[in-house]
């Protein structure tokens, strides 16, 4: 019986193959122009920043940023988004306008698949994208990406896990229960996966010749995303990751010393840290910007924590409640296991404030002050509490160290993570690339 169901899978397996080459000879190609004032940008990422699209996290806002940026005012480029994964509520494949842009969902049944394949491969090829960009690489990406086999990738690795990196994250000990595993190599499966689904993308890439580049957002990726997709020899290009950049005439803060968490409640976030940490620092204010996938574990994490006088759970933020906020706050803090380089790093730091954190991306938080240094586990033993309480204590007592820092740190934002920044160096890597 297990002999017929591997027979029926190749044999569906080569079925599907057929229409990939069929879509490779039918979709016409499409040069990439710089200079096109009709030239889509499609970014195929996992989230858009709505509760029914994925998560609310840094993807979702890089995504949001983008077509925020370039659809909203008379740019040479338009994005548009290309959700990968499947959704139940979805019939067919379709383009609905999300936050002003086409967006690209699929449905999830796997019911006629090469009918809704070739459903698909008809939609996707009427939005004349020219250019992929892949936020990270995951094995759903696979769908898109040979749905369209003639046109350009660009990966961006943001945020790539290594077998390094899960052995971090499975020392947390609700991360196990969350994604309900019994050992953490089986979190490694994830990532072989992703791999496997990306070498076959290569592979074919080289039978159509099709250009496929690499890039990263943070030079410290770089070895981790060769470990992570197994290919020890790409050299990615930096490509940085731009931010909406506010007006800032002065720098300013509340009058009562407040940090501010930007991020999923989540495990591997450690959030409980800060709850922590706030009955130590009861003259600090602790605001909590953000939203759970997972209220069943997390909410009785939430509670204990949501009485103390110092600390707001504000829920998700988005707009000018949060341009607000940051405006007022003393600064970030961040108590995760595991990060790539976190939007919310750079846009606190375009704000003009410092980021308090365990983890060290390019070198950013020490560079600009308040690095504890790393720890592993759930974070709530002494030694990991005193490391964040040290330096929440140098934050609070040296003003004129910590304001001075963050105008450094706004300075580096300004000359590196603007959009303009970003089209140049990414108008320099087509150019290298030949693209």
């Amino acid at each position: 019986m297990g002999f017929l169901k591997e027979v029926i899978k190749r044999i569906k397996r080569g079925i599907f193959f057929v229409f990939i080459v069929v879509g490779y000879y039918l979709i016409p190609h499409r040069k990439f122009s710089l200079d096109s004032s009709d030239t889509q940008l499609g970014f195929i990422v996992g989230e858009f920043f709505r509760d029914d699209l994925g998560k609310f996290g840094g993807y979702g806002m890089t995504a949001k940023n983008f077509t925020d940026y370039y659809n909203s005012r008379k740019n040479k480029y338009k994005v548009q988004i290309v959700i990968p994964q499947g959704f139940p509520v979805i019939q067919n494949p379709e383009v609905q306008v999300i936050h002003n842009t086409p967006t690209l969902l699929r449905p999830e049944s796997k019911k006629n698949y090469i009918l809704n394949f070739i459903k698909y491969q008809r939609i996707i090829r009427r939005q004349k994208i020219s250019l992929y960009i892949t936020i990270d690489y995951y094995s759903s990406y696979e769908y898109s990406l040979l749905a369209d086999p003639k046109t350009p990738v660009m990966v961006w690795i943001r945020d790539p896990r290594c077998k390094m990196e899960w052995d971090k994250i499975a020392t947390v000990s609700l991360e196990m229960e969350i994604r309900d595993k019994k050992d953490k190599d089986e979190f490694l499966k994830l990532s072989l996966a992703d791999a496997q689904s990306l070498h076959r993308v290569l592979k074919l890439a080289n039978r159509f010749k099709r250009k496929i580049i690499f890039v990263t957002n943070a030079h410290c990726l770089t070895d981790r995303g060769r470990r992570t997709y197994q290919l020890p020899h790409i050299e990615p290009h930096w490509l940085p990751n731009p931010i909406p950049i506010p007006d800032i005439a002065e720098i300013t803060f509340s009058q009562k010393p407040s940090l501010l968490f930007l991020g999923r409640l989540e495990p591997q976030k450690r959030f409980w840290i800060i709850g922590e940490l706030a009955k130590r620092f009861k003259d600090v204010d602790f605001y909590f910007g953000g939203v759970t996938s997972y209220p069943q574990l997390m909410n009785p994490i939430i509670d204990r924590y949501a009485n103390l006088p110092n600390v707001k759970f504000l829920g998700l933020i988005t707009g000018e409640t949060k341009n607000q906020l940051m405006r007022e706050t003393w600064g970030l803090i961040n108590t995760s296991i595991h990060e790539g380089l976190p939007v919310s790093f750079l846009e606190t730091m375009a704000y003009g404030k410092c980021v308090i954190s365990c983890l060290n991306p390019e070198n950013l938080v020490e560079r600009f002050r308040y690095f504890t240094g790393e720890f592993l586990g759930d974070g709530l033993d002494e030694h990991s509490l005193d490391l964040f309480s040290k330096k929440i204590n140098e934050f609070l007592n040296d003003s004129k160290n910590r304001i001075e820092k963050g105008k450094q740190g706004l300075e580096y934002i300004l000359q590196n993570h603007s959009f303009s920044n970003f089209e140049n160096h990414f108008a320099e890597i087509l150019r290298k690339e030949s693209i």
